[in-house]
């Protein structure tokens, strides 16, 4: 098994809010098209995007894995900018509604 190296990302806009869920339903899990990217290094970007300046990308994820490591971004009560889609299927518009992140905050 792979350890897990906890790295969190300091608090901000883009790629993490701070917000914490009410609860977990799932977990989402997609290619970054990065490949051959290490963990660390997709877990560096998410951090990098707090030095955007005006509208920007917002993007995160609680995990990055990759062959030997896995580092941990966000803690697992937190809200992460993970699923983002102009459309959804009417199966997980149901039961995620229309923006998935927001469908687990507690706020």
């Amino acid at each position: 098994m792979l350890p897990i190296t906890t790295d969190y990302i300091p608090v901000n806009k883009y790629s993490r809010a701070g917000m914490k869920l009410k609860a977990k339903r799932g977990i989402v899990m997609h290619y970054t098209a990065s490949p051959g990217a290490s963990a660390k290094n997709i877990s560096t970007y998410f951090a990098s995007l707090a030095q955007q300046v005006g509208k920007g990308r917002y993007a995160s994820a609680h995990y990055s894995v990759d062959r030997t490591s896995i580092y941990n971004s966000l803690p697992d009560d937190e809200l992460a900018y993970h699923c983002g889609s102009e459309t959804y299927t009417k199966e997980a518009v149901a039961r995620l509604g229309t923006y998935p992140n927001n469908k687990y905050g507690g706020y």
